[in-house]
């Protein structure tokens, strides 16, 4: 006798097995950790409109805008790299992608730190004009956005290897971090340099944990492998 229970039980389970490995788990999970993200970077304006004097908040305002501004092509990078990382594990296998990884932070740290340079004497010589008349507000959204840049190495590497819920937790801890340290500078000292510097701490407090997890996972590998552009 048919019995359709006893057909639509195993695919229901071969379904939910699959579900693991579902591209749409994964975007709801990292969905999930981005939204949640996103409040976090929503309650930073919304907080400092009442910590700061209106002239003071406009000030703060527009650095964390020219920084994000700055940040904008670090998308297409991720996005590119990402892609990269997915090509070398796929043709050499994981460790060589977590290993193509490392040099990819390496150079990004060092091409980064020679653009924030052109950028801080770029901003310096047109403060004035943007309304930007403190020179520390200046090296400060350098600052955030060279270490941003760093950080975001990381964001490319999780996407490319898998690591969804990593991704998640990461970004999500960030902006956390992001929003506490600024709102902690901003209410203890009444200084938009002081919030901006917070804004740039986030990134060195979550970086290393990333960082930390690569050396282990590229432990006993020779050398870093090149990338091919």
């Amino acid at each position: 006798v048919f019995n359709p229970i006893s057909v639509k039980i195993p695919t229901l389970f071969h379904s939910l097995s699959h579900w693991q490995d579902s591209v749409i788990r994964r975007s709801l999970v990292v969905l999930g950790f981005s939204g949640a993200a996103m409040l976090f970077n929503m309650g930073l304006a919304y907080v400092a409109t009442i910590l700061l004097s209106l002239p003071e908040f406009g000030i703060f305002y527009l650095a964390i805008t020219i920084t994000n501004v700055i940040f904008a092509p670090s998308i297409v990078l991720t996005l590119f790299y990402s892609r990269h990382f997915v090509v070398v594990a796929k043709k050499l296998g994981e460790q060589a992608a977590y290993s193509a990884i490392h040099h990819y932070i390496k150079r990004v740290s060092v091409w980064s730190g020679l653009a924030a340079l052109v950028l801080l004497i770029g901003l310096l010589s047109i403060g004035e004009q943007i309304g930007l008349r403190a020179p520390i507000i200046i090296v400060l959204i350098v600052l955030i956005d060279y270490l941003a840049y760093i950080t975001e190495t990381s964001r490319a590497a999780m996407q490319a290897l898998h690591q969804f819920v990593r991704l998640g937790l990461y970004t999500l801890s960030w902006m956390a971090f992001r929003f506490l340290l600024a709102i902690a500078g901003l209410w203890l000292y009444g200084s938009v340099s002081v919030g901006l510097l917070g804004v740039a701490l986030s990134a060195i407090v979550v970086f290393p944990f990333f960082y930390a997890w690569l050396k282990k996972q590229t432990k006993g590998v020779q050398a870093p492998i090149e990338l091919e552009l």
